[in-house]
């Protein structure tokens, strides 16, 4: 396996690669990210990203400040992950109802969230082989 991951074997064979618009598939990716194994499994993902912002935010103010624990939204079980996202990038995504993955996405933490998106991918389109390839 790692020679198929390695670097020169990536380049050359991405043309066999398949990129896949989740867009396509909204309506069954919309169920899978409602099944509470899933929610559960982003829950722990923000918890684990979260833990590392409290700690950067620890050191960079010396100690002296300690944030607050971020709760489920009102009526939530789970804590999503773009209630961590001090990124504005939702600002202009156009007119009409917000996609509900993009609940779901948290910039900056995509090595955090691999084993989730990974999960999400293999229940949306399991005929795939789906790896995580870190870059």
């Amino acid at each position: 396996m790692k020679e198929l991951l390695a670097p020169k074997n990536l380049q050359e064979t991405y043309l066999d690669w398949t990129i896949i618009d989740p867009l396509l598939y909204a309506r069954k990716l919309n169920q899978i990210l409602r099944a509470d194994e899933i929610r559960r499994l982003f829950h722990e993902v923000t918890r684990t990203y979260e833990a590392i912002r409290r700690w950067e935010i620890l050191e960079w103010k010396g100690f002296d400040y300690y944030p607050k624990l971020i709760q489920p939204l009102e009526g939530e079980e789970y804590l999503l992950p773009c209630q961590m996202d001090s990124m504005d990038w939702r600002w202009d995504l156009g007119p009409g109802r917000p996609a509900l993955y993009l609940d779901y996405c948290l910039s900056q933490s995509c090595h955090w969230r691999a084993k989730a998106d990974l999960a999400v991918a293999q229940r949306l389109l399991p005929e795939y082989d789906w790896i995580v390839v870190s870059g």
